[in-house]
């Protein structure tokens, strides 16, 4: 027999859930949830959401009306969010980060900006539009 370990503050916040070691604080947390396991949903309607993974393990949403929908995922804040700020030295893959962002692995993106100039991402071999300033690709 599972003892449910739950913690649950806020106008039916947990509601449904029949899981264990699962935190919510804020009105309708997890409500969506029915047997989740080792959870954390801070902020109003947080799990809240058609979305949201019922049976979902071990994901975290903080902000008002984010949620999850995998398990081991961290969401932090809604899409009405436009701005997310951090302090400090953020690591992806690394957990002694020694600049403001340091990765360790691969990225993708389609674009990037390094002291002013914007950067572009480019697959195949250097054509004639081929052109870098300061270090930075700028054309393909």
């Amino acid at each position: 027999i599972l003892v449910p370990e739950n913690v649950a503050v806020g106008y039916k916040s947990l509601f449904s859930v029949y899981g264990h070691q699962n935190v919510a604080v804020g009105s309708y947390a997890g409500s969506s949830l029915t047997t989740a396991t080792r959870n954390t949903f801070i902020g109003q309607e947080t799990g809240q959401d058609i979305g949201q993974k019922v049976d979902v393990i071990n994901s975290t949403a903080i902000g008002n009306g984010t949620y999850t929908t995998a398990d081991n995922q961290v969401v932090i804040g809604n899409a009405g969010v436009t701005q997310t700020l951090l302090q400090g030295n953020v690591g992806i893959g690394t957990t002694a980060p020694a600049s403001k962002l340091e990765v360790n692995g691969t990225t993708d993106a389609t674009g990037y900006k390094v002291g002013g100039v914007v950067g572009v991402s480019c697959s195949g071999l250097p054509t004639a539009a081929f052109k870098v300033v300061n270090g930075i690709v700028t054309g393909c």
